[in-house]
């Protein structure tokens, strides 16, 4: 059985994450989890949001790692991203001061904690000081 093929999307006018119920490619749209399972869903233009793909992979704590997660390494804090680099796997890189990936790396994954994505990234910058 192959892994699980999941999203997540950040809603950018609302600036909410939500679990993605079905993407519609023919409509180029995304219906989207309001209730975390209550039925409530609510659907959106591809334009209109930010897919971020599950690993696969847990963080210590059993913790989903999402494509755009940050994540505490040891003393770094890491943003989670797919590369096409030979067969393509995911990758993890610190950021430069102006917001560009400046190292990227596969890293050992026992020990990673997923502290917030890339959106919360000022929230989560200024908890890690």
């Amino acid at each position: 059985m192959g892994r699980e093929v999941k999203f997540r999307a950040f809603i950018k006018s609302l600036k909410w994450m939500l679990p993605v119920e079905r993407i519609y490619f023919d409509y180029k749209t995304v219906e989207v989890d309001l209730s975390y399972g209550n039925g409530d869903t609510s659907e959106y233009e591809l334009d209109e949001v930010e897919l971020m793909q599950l690993t696969g992979r847990k963080d210590k704590n059993g913790t989903d790692i999402y494509e755009g997660d940050l994540i505490r390494s040891g003393d770094r804090l890491v943003e989670v991203f797919w590369s096409k680099i030979g067969s393509g796997s995911w990758w993890f890189a610190t950021r430069g001061k102006d917001g560009s990936r400046c190292h990227a790396e596969r890293i050992n994954l026992d020990d990673l904690e997923v502290v917030g994505n890339i959106h919360e990234k000022l929230k989560i910058l200024e908890v890690a000081k």
